[in-house]
């Protein structure tokens, strides 16, 4: 094993990658009334991290072409 690198015992258990939210809405006013500031939604992602989820697609964003 090279230097520096943690091994886990991972014996008995198991690993997944990443989950996707394919579905939200963060500034959305329609389904959230709050009106969130940026600050306040980047309080979201370690709850996101900590079920599982590393990617989202916002549904409620304005597409500009």
């Amino acid at each position: 094993m090279p230097p520096g690198v943690r091994a886990i015992d991972a014996r008995g258990m198991f690993l997944i990658p990443g989950l996707w939210d394919m579905h939200i809405h963060p500034d959305d006013p329609e389904v959230l009334h709050l009106n969130p500031t940026k600050a306040e939604k980047e309080l979201w992602l370690p709850a996101f991290v900590a079920n599982g989820v590393t990617g989202a697609r916002d549904m409620g964003a304005i597409s500009i072409s």
